[in-house]
């Protein structure tokens, strides 16, 4: 819960339609349960809106399109691939390793996707998003790792006889 997603809660009708009506029907007193009631099912949504766990990334992605100019209804594919490129850079940030270089690269997808149509923006998003360097090391094999040791233990070996 946040103070964004709180507003957020504030400004949408299912709050302030139950809660105004029902603050009426109290301050006029034509009837208390239905006003109570009212009031009740506006904090209620207000409540429901204030921890929705989607909301806060919801409200976080609406204002990155707003940043950059974004009018248009992205598609499906284009959302999909901003997510996972966005996971990336929570990951990076996360990490610790370069937070500039995650802002860096969540700008650029979103230019990517204001610079053309939905088509070319979703091949550019998809080549973009794989060549994007692997935050993990691959982990090696066990067959690897006993060939490297196998051919650690060798050299050792070949170092021994010719001493």
């Amino acid at each position: 819960m946040s103070r964004r997603t709180i507003v957020h809660g504030m400004a949408s009708p299912g709050f302030y339609l139950p809660a105004v009506i029902g603050a009426t029907v109290l301050i006029c007193g034509i009837s208390l349960p239905v006003g109570v009631v009212l009031v009740s099912l506006g904090l209620f949504n207000l409540y429901r809106a204030a921890f929705n766990p989607r909301l806060d990334a919801e409200l976080e992605f609406q204002e990155e399109k707003h940043k950059h100019g974004l009018t248009r209804t992205l598609g499906i594919a284009e959302r999909r691939h901003l997510d996972a490129i966005d996971e990336y850079c929570q990951k990076l940030r996360r990490a610790a390793l370069n937070p500039e270089l995650a802002d860096e690269t969540w700008d650029r997808a979103w230019t990517i996707v204001a610079q053309g149509p939905v088509r070319n923006s979703v091949k550019e998003l998809r080549k973009f998003r794989h060549q994007l360097p692997p935050l993990e090391a691959p982990k090696d094999t066990v067959a690897e790792k006993i060939e490297r040791d196998l051919t650690t233990k060798r050299e050792i070996e070949k170092e021994l006889e010719i001493k």
